[in-house]
Parts: C-alpha cells; structure tokens; sequence
C-alpha cells in the first residue's frame, strides 16, 4: 500500500481527458507505467518509446504532473514530462 495511490484517487482529475492521445518519449527505450503516481515500486509495465497511448485522467502529485494512460488492456500512470500530445489536422 503506497498514501500516493490515496492521494491519486482523492486528487485527480476524474472528469475524462477527451480524445487526448499522447506519444511516450522515454530517457532510455521504455517509460515505466505504475498502478498510482509515485516512484516507489508498482511498476506494472514498461511502454516503449514511440508508443501512442491515451490519455484517462490527469493529475498533480508530488510535484510532477502525471497521466493515467492505458497500455496493452492495464491503466496506469506515467510522468507526463515523459510525453508530447498527438496533434491530428483535419486535411
């Protein structure tokens, strides 16, 4: 049990973020994604550089701002310094 994941719940932003669609930019070859905002250990998996995903909610914790994303069928959460917003125009 990790406070951040209270906190998480009880901050966030739970209206969704609407067709926000953002491209993972990792330091190295993969950004971790974790259960809640917080550096302690839940990593539940690791999203490859590159890779779109979309954006559930957002929220400020510990300083940082976070996106709750989703990646093969699990949400969690990713630094959102980590990602650069998909922008689409309409040809």
């Amino acid at each position: 049990d990790d406070p951040a994941s209270t906190i998480a719940e009880a901050t966030a932003d739970h209206a969704p973020v609407q067709d926000l669609m953002v491209r993972i930019i990792a330091p190295g070859k993969a950004l971790n994604m974790r259960r809640w905002p917080s550096f302690n250990p839940n990593v539940i998996t690791a999203i490859p550089d590159g890779t779109i995903v979309p954006v559930l909610r957002a929220g400020f914790f510990d300083g940082r701002d976070w996106f709750q994303v989703v990646y093969g069928g699990e949400e969690g959460w990713v630094v959102a310094n980590y990602t650069a917003p998909i922008i689409y125009s309409e040809a």
